[in-house]
């Protein structure tokens, strides 16, 4: 797919103040959690892209889980089943 998605990982605030911890429930094992924030990776992105961006089917490389929020037009999103992949 062409083109692609821009990755931001350097959120500050605003954006970072409104995170909700709450939601941690949804996802108890966040095993990144154990380091400190100097030896984490990045873990809040803002993703931007144009008109018929996209990136590829992908496994995340941290094995991580995502909350994924559209803000303005349209977007399809695929999952797949993990046994299949």
């Amino acid at each position: 797919l062409e083109p692609r998605y821009v990755f931001e990982p350097q959120l500050r605030a605003p954006l970072t103040d409104e995170y909700d911890k709450s939601v941690s429930g949804l996802f108890p094992e966040d095993l990144l959690g154990l380091l400190d924030e100097a030896t984490r990776p990045p873990y809040r992105w803002l993703c931007l892209g144009p008109r018929c961006s996209g990136s590829r089917p992908h496994i995340d490389p941290l094995a991580t889980s995502a909350w994924n929020a559209l803000l303005a037009g349209r977007k399809r999103w695929a999952l797949i089943d993990p046994a299949l992949v």
